[in-house]
């Protein structure tokens, strides 16, 4: 079942029975494991890279900040990304916690994975950031524009009950 899944993977756990005053078994009440289960998200700016260890509601957790000037070499460029990563999954296994995915954000358009003509980062453009994050760490890993990933985060953690429809606009100097 997909609760039984959940609890097998440590990403809920139950606290309790509801008091729903129905009839038969009461429902079983979950919580998400905000202590365990972790992904990783990276965002490339023109001078720094910063990375976040995240909880399942959405919450950071804590936060590291590598220079990353925009015109540096690839592997330059990746040993930063790689050195941020790094210390949040140490964080994370040293608490014998999960690290469910890795997510990048980069200022250039993406098509599966790969960063396309960007003024920045343009040592970057054309390789598959995707599988080279994934081969690495061995986890699921999502690539994706900066811009459409906050638009991505504020549809799913923004404060913006009942709205059918969200416009974001990013604007960057």
């Amino acid at each position: 079942s997909l609760v039984g899944d959940l609890l097998a993977l440590g990403m809920v756990r139950e606290i309790g029975e509801s008091n729903s005053g129905s009839v038969g078994k009461k429902p079983t009440l979950l919580q998400p494991c905000t202590d365990h289960v972790f992904t990783i998200s990276v965002e490339f700016y023109s001078q720094y890279m910063y990375a976040a260890k995240i909880d399942l509601c959405g919450q950071v957790v804590c936060r590291v900040k590598r220079q990353a000037v925009s015109d540096s070499e690839q592997s330059t460029l990746l040993q930063a990304m790689f050195s941020c990563i790094d210390e949040l999954k140490a964080s994370i296994d040293a608490a014998n916690g999960i690290c469910y995915g890795i997510g990048v954000a980069t200022p250039a358009p993406v098509r599966g994975g790969v960063m396309q003509n960007s003024i920045h980062f343009s040592s970057l453009c054309g390789i598959n950031l995707q599988q080279i994050v994934a081969d690495r760490y061995n986890c699921p890993v999502a690539v994706y524009n900066n811009a459409d990933a906050a638009a991505m985060a504020e549809s799913l953690y923004g404060n913006h009950e009942n709205v059918g429809c969200l416009l974001y606009i990013w604007v960057e100097q």
